[in-house]
């Protein structure tokens, strides 16, 4: 019957997305319901619905992000938007085995012998750099309880260098420092409960030693803390921290972009484009100017130019479904990356 509608049971059943599934995608527009009953509030989906949850609930079984599904499922797209974003997430899962691999071959070499697993391991850094990395990736902490590994930043050292990372899903942030490490790799991952209590322990001056072993322990000066770190599988970053040379780029001063973009932000959304000069184009939602601007969430785009701190930044885009890139320019291992929203999302 064409037009026949299925409860949230049977259109589960059909697509192999759970009836919380069904719900979430609801609540957040991605999958909503032909009807809903006022008086019951049962969900009913169309048949075209199911096959719609079934392609969802394929795309999520082969790890892509909900961004990325939404714009497969916008009205407008065709089959090149679906074919790029699977080209774009093969070429991520691509990097990410090869990041596995390598990981593993640390694994088998550090705890694979006989020689005993190391309790811990220690960091030195600048106190005032450390502080400085907390106040740039912090903004992008994630708190959907579905995804509890991202309730944290990440701590991750290797070849004379921390580097720490946040994400939400929808944006993530990077900074890179100098470090005196004797360790070959390390991945922790520290709680977003005891990022404020590290943030005040920091000073401007001085050099603190970070000891990583089931909690993380700091020294510095004469005073001493422990933070709480989570047994998480964070997830790999690897593939956001490169941007491709053919991308446009765009230097601009931070608070001429602050001052265009106000502080009470009063719209929800803005465009932001680089035309063939290199010149920024900012404008709210129903001032686009071609197809390859990018619409962003105004609030993320406000706490990531908030969080770069003074000076000049460069704005990169690489296409309209690749996500904008914000970096310092005195500091190229600080950025931060926020995901474009489909156009047509009200």
């Amino acid at each position: 019957m064409e037009n026949e509608l299925f409860s949230i049971g049977d259109t589960s059943r059909q697509s192999g997305l759970s009836v919380s599934a069904l719900r979430f995608y609801d609540r957040v527009g991605l999958l909503v319901p032909a009807w809903v009953d006022p008086a019951t509030a049962y969900r009913w989906y169309s048949q075209e619905q199911i096959h719609t949850a079934e392609l969802v609930a394929v795309l999520r079984r082969v790890g892509l992000a909900l961004p990325e599904i939404s714009l497969i499922l916008s009205p407008d797209h065709d089959k090149d938007v679906l074919r790029e974003v699977l080209a774009e997430h093969v070429v991520r899962l691509e990097q990410g085995l090869t990041s596995a691999k390598a990981k593993v071959g640390q694994i088998v070499a550090r705890w694979g012998t006989d020689e005993g697993v190391e309790a811990s391991a220690e960091i030195k850094v600048s106190s005032q750099e450390l502080r400085a990395a907390l106040s740039s990736v912090r903004f992008a902490m994630g708190d959907d309880e579905q995804f509890p590994a991202l309730h944290g930043i990440l701590f991750e050292a290797a070849e004379g260098f921390l580097n720490v990372s946040a994400t939400d899903r929808f944006r993530a942030a990077f900074y890179s420092m100098e470090a005196a490490t004797g360790v070959s790799t390390l991945r922790k991952v520290l709680a977003k409960s005891a990022v404020e209590e590290l943030n005040e322990f920091l000073q401007p001056q001085g050099e603190v030693t970070l000891t990583f072993a089931d909690d993380l322990h700091l020294v510095l000066g004469g005073g001493t803390l422990t933070c709480r770190l989570l047994d998480v599988d964070f997830p790999d970053l690897t593939h956001l921290t490169t941007f491709p040379e053919e991308g446009c780029r765009a230097e601009v001063d931070r608070e001429w972009l602050r001052q265009t973009l106000g502080e009470d932000l009063v719209a929800e959304r803005w465009l932001i484009e680089i035309d063939a000069d290199g010149e920024l184009l900012v404008g709210s939602q129903d001032e686009a100017r071609s197809e390859q601007h990018l619409l962003l969430q105004a609030q993320y785009l406000s706490e990531a130019i908030e969080a770069a701190g003074s000076g000049q930044l460069s704005l990169e885009i690489n296409g309209q479904f690749a996500p904008l890139a914000i970096r310092r320019t005195d500091k190229p291992g600080a950025f931060s990356i926020l995901m474009p929203i489909r156009r047509d999302k009200p």
